[in-house]
């Protein structure tokens, strides 16, 4: 058989990249192929951007357990058997998972706070995303997974820009507001959810992420311009959040694509980052300097060393009632109280002690490395970079070791477990 050349086949398609046999198709468990596509494009158009429109967030993650993680759980598992896929290639890239998911529930056991119900509903919901990652990957549909992403990135973007529009166009705001400050009564009565403006950068940087690395794989003007239009939209709104923590994850986005895939893309991106640096820098260096480092360096430092004293090897227990950090007031005999570590390393440490820690490097450092390393990294770099892009957004405000579908699920959690389900096609291909 002759060898296919993907990067001419369109991302987004009304027919699958290959002809489903009855085996394949999904519809032999239950959900005919129409349907069953229909389902997953819902399903990650809500998970990409249910958290910046609906105003509880609560209620949105009781949607997506209804709409898509129940159903992927139930399903993906019927799926997968019923198709013929072997089992072993898929739990050995869920090795990590399990482990660390493992480790966190049996920490709950020594807690002093522990909420086993909402543990065990993150670990389901992680399940249900890997196994219904690793039935697309085995079934070879490749390009629908990528079809999912564009969908998701999509209507965030849809989303972010109906927000710029109302904010800074009806409602009147100058240029110069921060975005969502001001009357919360006011932008409600426009549909616009007052967003705390670092869990919006949680949630759009590591999705510009997917968005500039896809534009790679794209083989036609027409997708490479809603690709760029969703950038142009994704970036507008970074900016106009004024968290550095967002521009700092920007750079360093820019800066790796730079250096592990190159292209025209990036070095554009490259030097219109330098030149808005060199801007702000000259005409608003308050944004730079208003805030110094945070108390980050004295926030970490503090929780490193109460982890060390107190629980080094098994951590306090998993717990979703945030420890505050106490740091020593330079300019008093008191102490400042932070919510949390504020990096994810440090939350994984206390919590869960040095041997969750391991378990939590193991997770995502290997499969990254590998991908990495590989001779065909740009053409795995959509998955790699949002989770590059992520972590450096939680080096600065990572808050919980182990939480359900939340504003931190896209830094780390969906790109992780996208990771390790994508090595699933990998090692079917090897033991056939």
């Amino acid at each position: 058989m002759s060898r296919i050349d993907v990067t001419k086949v369109p991302v987004l398609t009304s027919k699958p990249t290959k002809q489903l046999s009855s085996i394949d198709d999904p519809g032999s468990a239950f959900l005919p192929l129409t349907l069953f596509r229909s389902w997953a494009f819902l399903s990650f158009a809500l998970m990409f951007s249910i958290l910046l429109w609906h105003p509880s967030r609560s209620a949105a993650m009781n949607i997506m357990d209804a709409v898509f993680f129940l159903p992927a759980l139930l399903l993906s598992p019927i799926w997968i058997f019923r198709n013929g896929h072997q089992l072993k290639p898929i739990l050995w890239p869920a090795l990590p998972l399990l482990l660390y998911v493992a480790y966190a529930l049996i920490s709950i056991t020594w807690s002093e706070t522990p909420n086993a119900s909402r543990a065990v509903r993150m670990a389901a919901q992680l399940l249900a995303l890997f196994l219904f990652f690793a039935y697309l990957w085995q079934s070879e549909q490749h390009r629908l997974v990528e079809s999912l992403i564009w969908v998701g990135v999509s209507v965030t973007a849809l989303v972010c820009l109906w927000h710029l529009a109302g904010f800074y166009g009806f409602s009147g705001a100058s240029l110069g507001q921060r975005m969502y400050s001001g009357s919360n009564e006011a932008l409600l009565a426009m549909g616009i959810k007052p967003m705390n403006t670092l869990h919006a950068t949680l949630v759009v940087a590591p999705q510009l992420a997917m968005t500039g690395a896809l534009m790679h794989k794209v083989p036609t003007a027409g997708w490479r311009i809603l690709g760029a239009a969703i950038m142009i939209v994704f970036l507008a709104y970074l900016i106009v959040l004024e968290q550095r923590t967002g521009l700092v994850a920007l750079a360093v986005m820019v800066i790796a694509s730079v250096i592990l895939v190159g292209g025209r893309l990036w070095m554009i991106l490259a030097g219109l980052l330098l030149t808005g640096g060199i801007a702000i820098l000259l005409l608003a260096p308050e944004i730079y300097t208003s805030r110094g480092l945070s108390w980050r360096p004295e926030i970490w430092w503090s929780s490193l060393h109460r982890t060390l004293e107190t629980a080094p090897w098994l951590g306090h227990g998993l717990s979703y009632t945030m420890s505050p950090v106490m740091v020593p007031d330079p300019d008093g005999d008191g102490f400042v109280s932070f919510v949390h570590p504020h990096n994810m390393a440090l939350s994984v440490f206390h919590y869960l002690g040095a041997i969750g820690l391991i378990l939590w490097v193991l997770l995502w450092a290997p499969v990254l490395g590998l991908r990495l390393a590989a001779k065909d990294r740009p053409r795995t770099f959509w998955m790699t970079l949002p989770l590059i892009t992520g972590q450096v957004a939680l080096v600065f405000d990572g808050g919980y070791a182990f939480a359900a579908f939340d504003y931190e699920w896209f830094c780390f959690w969906f790109p992780t477990v996208l990771l390790l389900s994508s090595v699933a096609s990998e090692e079917k291909t090897e033991r056939s």
